[in-house]
């Protein structure tokens, strides 16, 4: 029977698994994404970094998504949304809320430029709302301001 891939990389030494993985971050952008989330989850203000410059970089986007390229926005929109949701908002709700804003705003420019016909990038974006939601309720009273 073939050894599992878990199998496989536990034979490998410390140094060889950082090389693969350094490997991998150069030769893969989302990959690369990935492991700076990974790094930064133990931290607040560095996660809200890194997912503000990821979802700068979205924003940034002026080219027309088709059908093909909105199903891999939504699946980075959703990677983004669960870092979100399971590693930011227990650490720091107003981090979260931070992150949700920057979301929300870009959202229709977002989907105004994409054949999003099979619905993964909307179906991302969506979660914004309750993510927020979780968020804001569990900001302390006297926190931010947020019916001006």
């Amino acid at each position: 029977m073939a050894k599992s891939y878990k199998d496989q990389l536990n034979t490998l030494s410390q140094t060889e698994l950082v090389d693969l993985v350094l490997q991998a971050i150069d030769n893969d952008k989302s990959f690369a994404n990935v492991v700076k989330l990974k790094i930064a989850e133990s931290d607040p203000k560095l996660l809200e970094k890194q997912l503000k410059q990821q979802i700068n970089g979205i924003k940034r986007g002026t080219r027309f998504l088709d059908y093909y390229a909105s199903i891999e926005m939504g699946k980075k929109l959703y990677t983004i949304m669960t870092v979100l949701e399971t590693k930011l908002l227990p650490l720091s709700p107003q981090h979260a809320i931070n992150c949700c804003e920057l979301l929300a705003n870009i959202s229709v420019p977002l989907i105004e430029r994409a054949d999003d016909s099979a619905g993964t990038m909307g179906d991302a974006l969506r979660s914004i709302s309750p993510i927020w939601g979780k968020a804001a309720a569990s900001i302390e009273p006297g926190g931010k301001q947020w019916i001006e």
